[in-house]
């Protein structure tokens, strides 16, 4: 009697694998915290932004980005990480918007919305079937 099932497809890693992107994400971030001396608002951006930055796949993984096999075999592990970091980033935004000043919370507030809108219409166009083509 078979008392587990083996998985033709291993389980996929839910680390982002764009490492050069992690390195261009983490250079200004931990210069900006240098730079502020550890300001608690820069603090929170970074973090955010790091989180943020690691959400990216599994997101990728639940929509599909990486095959419906994977997408099925990760659905749970990738769920339970999402169930951890968006809140974490959530509330290292609101830290951020507390603990900034005036001109900084205005700024973040609109700059903000830009990616929030790139971000909506990329999870639209994959959640409907779109494709990214490189244009050259």
């Amino acid at each position: 009697m078979l008392l587990w099932r083996v998985s033709a497809i291993p389980m996929p890693s839910l680390w982002p694998r764009e490492h050069g992107a992690s390195l261009q994400l983490a250079f200004p971030v931990v210069s900006a915290c240098v730079l502020a001396r550890g300001a608690p608002a820069s603090v929170a951006l970074g973090l955010a932004a790091g989180f943020a930055f690691v959400a990216h796949e599994p997101l990728l993984l639940l929509s599909g980005g990486r095959g419906a096999r994977k997408a099925e075999v990760s659905r749970r592990p990738a769920l339970a990480r999402l169930a951890l970091i968006v809140p974490l980033t959530i509330g290292l935004i609101f830290v951020l918007l507390y603990t900034a000043f005036n001109s900084l919370r205005y700024a973040t507030l609109v700059i903000a919305n830009v990616p929030f809108a790139i971000i909506g219409g990329v999870f639209g166009l994959t959640g409907a079937g779109v494709e990214p083509r490189d244009y050259r």
